[in-house]
């Protein structure tokens, strides 16, 4: 048997280089591995701890610069203390123990706090909340079960309780058990709360994390910058979780560099991983340096770029000089080559000598999914995803081989402006190395993610020849080169596989050839009119018969440094001397152009004629190509990329319909480009094969200044043998659609498949739909446009939708250096802060709609918005596309606060911006609100019979009635309804179409409230002016007493109270909460304080407060009865009051039911705290148990002891009486009902005394979540 088994493993199709050319190079040139190369790799952050990532070829250090520019790592550590007694106290309320070796000249230490999860990856807070549980469980189990034995003791030996003591016993063993399943239920990892410590030490910055979560400095790794000295640790050796560090503002802000995901070290490996023993799993560029630059957000949804981190880092990218970038990032755009995004890329290639991959999308099959940036920024270098036989065999263990492809996930050209898109191919797949956190050597990862790196570890490889041979290049030169070398793949198409399979050794030796061309500096940019190409696809293109496309040629002369003045000259006068002769040609005969084009350093025009007409349907893509006459050899300089889309024939006018029958094989695409007809709305496929597979569907409209994914349908599609498969989408009249089907690259075997589309049309007049509430009925017309249709008309309004505009707006200018442009000038940041207040709970999402939909595209250079609760608590992080990714969030009733950060170096810009609207999308849920639909107007008036069928005869318009939204349903709206809100949602016009339904908006007024007859009428009493007057100024002053300072709040009751009674108690009430303020907090702070200062609680003027306070409760609450608390019991006693007067007197006698409680719940608050709190106050009479208990019956006669008034003062009853569970008990289901800072701390207080530490430590972590000092940095 082992004689037939194949003992080595095929390692070169694990991380393929075989396929470029690369291991041809590297073995016939083994110094030109890279070295003298850096690659900065923009993604989700690059684990220096990864195999493969700590040196290169020559010994040195791998990743010379760990940068994280996204801000989800940084930390405000502007808070600056001083040792006392050898500890700074954390912002966590730590004590940090200084180490007495770290050097601090100033004795100065910056203080911050860091929310791990914040950063974490998905994969990595999944296993860490997993294994938290386990250890919380654990600690947390066998609490339980010596709760419960005591429980059972308790049951079986314990004789009923007598005194309240007895009762209060045995109830706090009942709760102790009832606690612990409650904390147990709610449990929620808030994840490692770490203090951050920055300082200097008289020769650099730096910085250390309290990993410990005790104060133990000495334990945890104190590093400096990660540039300076290349130091890293991890967190724990439970998360295997690397970071950096990076410091900046003198101290005042930490960045916490690590891996937003495993993408980024995934990437770095395929570009230049060096594994010294096995080589056979080195990157393309072992020798090649790295700057590791994060640039993909942990705190958005799956670490999503954003365009502020994309030109931080392009800073960086700059300030180090590097040689390549790679981006395996990207999104579908509205428009190509015009951002801030696009002009900063441009700028590094054209003048700082930066060669930049980025991944062409992984959007695919369909054309025109080719996106940012590397596809639509004109000086990117956009690259497919290819897959070889040995791939196949080694990453993706298949059983049999298909000949090599481009993968089907991978985006196609030709751009939405008309550019090929694809500049190249390259491997889309490897199994290499990924973070350690991950608890795995290596994975699998494929994609054009995949792809830009290994190309960009193949032109590191040239470079790193270019620079060995000190041959001149250019960006222009290296591009160009790439292009005329690349390798033709039979099975790929144009549009997905660009010029080519990128081919290292050709190229080089293209470059050496030809390495004194005077174009070598000249990169020639072509323009039709404002787009980068002709791409002729719509009816209304087609409709154009000239078919005549001006063309402009520019030669762009680049750079390596723009503030190099001898390089400079040398570029004027090469610009004077350049002309260069071109004959132009093309190998389809349908394209007519010039023969010959003379270039010098200025535009040239010329124009190109299309012969449309005499093409079949189907998808062209040719060039016409510009050559140096005098070197026809080194291949095309000039390229002007033609791709035509002609749609087939409608082979069933009259039905609509068009058929085929194909035989799909793996790979295989098969496109079929239609004219969908006026007044279609929807489109049916079917299909039957003639075996079970598989196929892919996408189908897709190009819309103007429409994201193509918008537009796009993509569906997996199982088919069974012989069963029809329907598939239905919707599709725009009188444009062009291409419906593309494919069996996946991988997936063996051929089918033969039957299929066909029909097309569909009922719509609307007018559509959109727009109701008003102000119209009581609103009409809509209906039409079938396509054939006779009947439908069943219904309306579902599933959101609300709020505008709210800026409450605050700061423009101010960022002045740390990662935060100025490439050349240096300053980048203001405005940011915008909005408020809202919600009723009811509901899931909401922002969007600051402005912006929203553009990301690569933003003329802007940030759109980033948290969104806080009303303690500042951050909820919600967002970003482009809210929608798309899901930036939603449910919140409860309260007050709510967003922030929105926009950047721009222009400051009359972010001025204009200042009162931008912001949307809230409420998400109705449960809630949503069904319209009435009516066949006839008088039914709508009369609320009658709803409509069902309607039948719609060919072409016949019928109109429906919808009727206004009732208030009933409007009051169960998340928020407020206020005029200028809408409801979304849409008219349902055939049931099992979704397809064909229409939007709808509905627009709010405001809700109307009547009175009802029913009620019974106020009586309002005729007050003389001295009542108004005496009633108003105890108003004020029970209002002005907790303003005051406690001794002036005294001085100023002595003086008023003498003039009020006792039957109404504002005045009285304010003074006992004051004096309550006061006394609680003392005698807790000096719980924590000296002994000394504990002394201090048996003089004045504590005890003097105490005693006034228990002078003022008593006379409310004593024997003598001055409230008349008998005739609150006698009237509440009462069933029915059907007196004259009667709900004047009951809301008065309610109003001083709540004073009396609020009284009472104030004395036993504070006497419950003197007797738990150690001191030396003498208070005989005023103060004891039994009192306690008295004051507790006496009280509970007016309300029920669960009430949420009572709440915290049963809290404190509980843990005076000794029943720290039972205190603890009820205050949990207070904060149920209210969460308060004040009682979580008291919570904490009470769990203190039961010497839980895994439960205590929990509560704290959460108070530094929920309760932060301040809004966090962006």
């Amino acid at each position: 048997m082992s004689e037939c088994i194949e003992e080595s493993f095929p390692l070169h199709g694990l991380l393929p280089k075989k396929e470029t050319g690369a291991l041809t190079y590297i073995s016939k040139y083994p110094n030109y591995d890279g070295r003298d190369v850096l690659i900065a790799i923009l993604d989700t952050g690059v684990d220096p701890g990864a195999s493969g990532m700590q040196s290169t070829t020559l010994g040195e250090t791998k990743i010379v610069d760990l940068y994280d520019a996204t801000g989800d790592g940084d930390v405000d550590t502007s808070t600056v203390v001083e040792p006392k007694d050898g500890y700074i106290t954390g912002l966590t309320g730590r004590k940090l123990k200084v180490p007495t070796d770290w050097e601090n000249p100033s004795g100065k230490y910056h203080i911050g706090v860091k929310h791990m999860y914040s950063i974490f990856p998905s994969d990595l807070l999944h296993r860490m909340k997993k294994t938290r549980k386990e250890e919380w469980s654990r600690h947390h189990n066998k609490l339980l079960g010596e709760a419960l034995r005591s429980k059972d003791e308790a049951d079986q030996c314990s004789p009923k309780a007598s005194s309240e003591t007895e009762k209060l016993a045995k109830q706090e063993i009942d709760a102790r058990v009832e606690l612990l399943k409650n904390l147990d239920d709610k449990y929620e990892d808030c994840g490692p709360i770490y203090d951050c410590v920055v300082f200097n030490d008289g020769q650099t910055w730096r910085a250390c994390v309290d990993t410990s979560e005790s104060g133990d400095l000495q334990s945890c790794n104190l590093m400096a910058s990660y540039r300076e000295e290349h130091q890293f640790s991890r967190f724990s050796d439970v998360d295997m979780y690397n970071y950096s560090f990076n410091i900046y503002d003198e101290g005042n802000v930490l960045e916490i560099c690590s891996t937003g995901g495993s993408h980024g070290t995934h990437v770095a490996s395929i570009a230049a991983a060096h594994i010294p023993d096995c080589p056979e799993k080195n990157g393309v560029a072992p020798g090649a340096k790295i700057v590791a630059i994060k640039v993909g957000d942990a705190r958005i949804s799956g670490s999503e770029e954003t365009v502020s981190a994309i030109l931080r880092a392009m800073v960086r990218v700059i300030e180090w000089k590097c040689d390549l970038v790679n981006l395996s990032f990207g999104e579908t755009v509205r428009w190509c080559d015009d951002s801030r995004c696009f002009d900063v890329i441009n700028d590094a290639v054209e003048n700082h000598g930066v060669l930049f991959f980025a991944s062409a999308g992984n959007s695919g099959p369909a054309l025109s999914t080719a996106g940012a940036s590397g596809c639509a920024c004109s000086s990117a270098i956009g690259v497919g995803a290819y897959v070889s036989p040995d791939m196949m065999r080694a990453a993706h263990s298949m059983r049999d081989m298909v000949p090599p492809n481009t993968y089907t996930f991978s985006s196609r050209g030709p751009t939405i402006d008309g550019a090929l898109g694809v500049s190249i191919c390259a491997p889309g797949g490897a199994v290499t190395s990924i973070p350690n956190w991950e608890l795995c050597n290596g994975e699998l990862m494929n994609g054009t993610s995949m792809a830009s790196p290994n190309a960009t570890g193949c032109m590191a490889l040239v470079l790193s020849g270019l620079k060995s041979r000190t041959v001149p290049y250019s960006t222009a030169s290296t591009r160009r080169a790439m292009r005329n070398t690349a390798k033709a793949v039979e099975a790929a198409d144009t549009f997905s596989l660009g010029y080519g399979l990128i081919q290292v050794d050709k190229m080089f030796e293209h470059m050496l050839e030809h390495k004194q061309q005077t174009e070598n500096r000249v990169e020639f940019r072509v323009k039709v009119g404002t787009r980068r190409g002709i791409y002729v696809r719509e009816p209304s293109d087609h409709a154009y018969k000239q078919w005549t496309y001006p063309i402009n040629v520019t030669p762009l002369f680049v750079t390596n440094d723009p503030l190099d003045e001898g390089s400079n000259t040398q570029l004027r006068k090469d610009m004077i001397d350049f002309q260069k002769s071109l004959v132009l040609t093309c190998k389809d005969s349908w394209v007519n152009h010039p023969s010959h084009l003379q270039v010098m350093s200025q535009s040239r025009y010329f124009s190109v004629k299309l012969d449309v007409d005499s093409l079949k349907p189907g998808a062209y893509y040719t060039e016409v190509l510009g050559y140096d006459v005098d070197c026809v050899d080194k291949g095309p300089l000039v390229r002007v990329p033609i791709t035509v889309v002609k749609p087939e024939t409608d082979d069933n006018s009259k039905d609509h319909k068009h058929s085929w029958k194909q035989t799909f094989a793996p790979g295989k695409v098969m496109r079929h480009f239609l004219t969908v007809p006026a007044g279609a709305t929807s489109a049916t496929l079917q299909m039957v094969p003639d075996k079970n597979c598989t196929l892919r569907l996408q189908a897709l409209q190009l819309k103007p200044n429409t994201d193509v994914k918008q537009t796009m349908v993509s569906a997996t599609l199982g088919c069974s043998a012989g069963v029809f498969r329907s598939y239905k989408f919707s599709v725009t009249e009188n444009q062009t659609l291409e419906m593309c089907l494919v069996k996946y690259w991988s997936d063996l075997g051929q089918a033969e498949v039957e299929y066909s589309i029909k097309f569909f049309g009922v719509t609307t007049l007018p559509s959109p739909i727009v109701m008003h509430a102000g119209d009581a009925v609103t009409q809509v017309d209906t039409i079938s446009l396509l054939r006779t249709q009947t439908i069943a008309p219904s309306v579902t309004l599933t959101h609300l939708v709020q505008t709210i505009r800026p409450c605050k707006a700061q423009i101010k200018p960022l002045l740390t250096t990662r935060d100025k442009m490439p050349d240096g000038s300053l980048v203001y940041s405005a940011i915008l802060t909005y408020t809202f207040k919600m009723t009811k709970s509901a899931e909401v999402t922002p969007d600051f709609v402005l912006l929203s939909s553009l990301l690569y595209e933003n003329p802007f250079q940030s759109q980033f918005w948290m969104l806080y609760d009303e303690n500042k608590r951050i909820l919600l992080n967002g970003d482009a596309y809210p929608i798309k990714y899901k930036y939603s969030r449910k919140l409860s009733p309260g007050e709510y606060t967003i922030r929105v950060d926009i950047r721009h170096s222009t400051y009359k810009l972010l001025e204009k911006l200042q009162k931008s609207p912001m949307l809230l999308r409420y998400n109705l849920g449960s809630s949503t609100i069904n319209v009435g639909v009516y066949a006839d107007q008088k039914q709508a008036i009369l609320g009658g019979k709803a409509a069902t069928n309607v039948h719609l005869p060919f072409k016949a318009v019928r109109p429906v009635f919808l009727k206004s939204v009732g208030d009933e349903s409007l009051n169960k709206l998340p928020v407020n309804v206020s005029a200028g809100m809408y409801l979304e949602g849409s008219l349902t016009l055939i049931k099992d179409m979704k397809t064909a339904n229409q939007k709808l908006q509905y627009i709010l007024s405001e809700s109307c409230s009547l009175v009802s007859n029913d009620d019974k009428e106020k009586v309002t009493e005729e007050k003389d002016k001295l009542t108004e007057y005496k009633e108003a100024k105890a108003k004020v002053d029970a209002q002005f007493i907790p303003k005051l300072a406690i001794d002036e709040a005294l001085k100023l009751y002595r003086e008023v109270s003498g003039s009020y009674g006792y039957e109404k108690l504002s005045l009285h009430l304010a003074m006992l909460s004051t004096l309550q303020k006061e006394i609680s907090t003392t005698l807790v702070n000096t719980q924590s304080d000296s002994v000394e200062a504990s002394k201090q609680l048996g003089v004045t003027p504590l005890v003097d407060y105490v005693k006034e306070f228990f002078g003022i409760s008593n006379a409310i609450l004593g024997d003598d009865d001055k409230v008349n608390k008998s005739e609150l019991i006698a009237f509440f006693g009462l069933k029915n009051d059907d007196s004259d007067g009667a709900v004047t007197r009951k809301g008065e006698m309610t109003k001083r039911k709540k004073e009396l409680i609020e009284a009472y719940a104030s004395h036993i608050s504070v006497m419950a705290d003197i007797i738990t709190f150690p001191n030396d106050l003498e208070l005989e009479g005023l103060v004891s148990v039994p009192l306690l208990q008295n004051s507790w019956k006496e009280m509970i006669r007016f309300v029920d002891p669960t009430d949420k008034m009572v709440g915290k003062a049963y809290v404190k009853y509980c843990r005076a009486n000794g029943c720290s569970s039972l205190a603890a008990v009820q205050l949990m289901k207070v904060l149920d009902q209210n969460k308060e800072k004040s009682s979580e701390e008291l919570l904490i207080e009470v769990i203190g005394g039961l010497n839980w530490q895994h439960v205590l430590k929990y509560l704290k972590d959460w108070m530094s979540v929920k309760y932060p000092p301040a809004f966090l940095p962006f």
